[in-house]
């Protein structure tokens, strides 16, 4: 990922976390954290972890597109 700064990501993460009710998913705090600075720098995200990628935006999941 880019290597950003953004002022106050992990209260942010906690407050998403909250008001989706993530953590009864099964998402935790970390992950909701990459899931932030993917949402603020556009980034995409790779991950085997099948219950992040439920949460994580289409255009943000990362498709490898080699052979």
């Amino acid at each position: 990922m880019p290597k950003e700064h953004y002022e106050n990501i992990i209260i942010q993460a906690g407050e998403y976390s909250a008001e989706n009710k993530l953590l009864d998913h099964g998402v935790g705090l970390v992950d909701v954290i990459i899931l932030m600075h993917g949402i603020k720098s556009n980034s995409k995200i790779w991950t085997l972890d099948n219950k992040f990628l439920k949460i994580i935006p289409e255009e943000l999941i990362y498709i490898d597109s080699a052979p």
